[in-house]
């Protein structure tokens, strides 16, 4: 078996740091990752050449699609875009706050019917394509109704490094012939 290409849908799972993975399903258009560009420019010398100088990589920005029934998490997301998501009594309830949080955010096409999270392992003789981004900020969160559903867009960013020059993002893929992927270890 062969994937052509992945359509249709994604496994997306985030989890705010220190806290549970939360699940939410996504149409794979309504997904849209920019890793950032790796830019640079030449530079003129005294002896009329260029010099080609790096800049550093911009941030990576992931903008998705949810279509909330609830503020807290799992059923939306105001309550962690608004600080504060110790409201858990009903009715539930969120006032603006300073406070940011950090999320992981995966995202998860394959071909395995029994993949249920981004966030977990694929079997053996499955295709898989997986990102992970550590340390995102939830920068944007837009309800809508203009397609007469309610949803949001929630955009998160994340640098690709972290102070000390590790990655924050991964990308990892099999093509199962001799292994899937393993599940993500908590995030804390």
């Amino acid at each position: 078996m062969s994937v052509d290409a992945y359509s249709e849908t994604a496994l997306v799972t985030i989890t705010k740091k220190g806290g549970n993975d939360y699940e939410y399903a996504t149409l794979t258009e309504s997904v849209s990752i920019d890793f950032g560009d790796k830019g640079g420019e030449s530079i003129p010398t005294l002896a009329g050449g260029r010099l080609w100088k790096n800049t550093p990589q911009e941030d990576t920005t992931i903008t998705l699609d949810i279509y909330p029934v609830g503020i807290e998490p799992g059923a939306g997301m105001a309550q962690w875009f608004w600080g504060d998501d110790s409201d858990t009594t009903e009715p539930l309830s969120v006032d603006a706050k300073t406070t940011r949080y950090l999320f992981r955010v995966a995202i998860l096409w394959t071909d395995d019917p029994n993949a249920t999270s981004a966030a977990g392992s694929t079997n053996t003789n499955y295709y898989a394509y997986r990102i992970v981004a550590k340390d995102c900020r939830l920068i944007g969160f837009k309800p809508t109704y203009t397609d007469k559903v309610l949803k949001a867009t929630v955009t998160f960013k994340v640098p690709p490094f972290d102070k000390s020059g590790n990655a924050l993002i991964t990308e990892e893929s099999t093509q199962g012939s001799t292994a899937g992927l393993s599940e993500l270890s908590s995030y804390s």
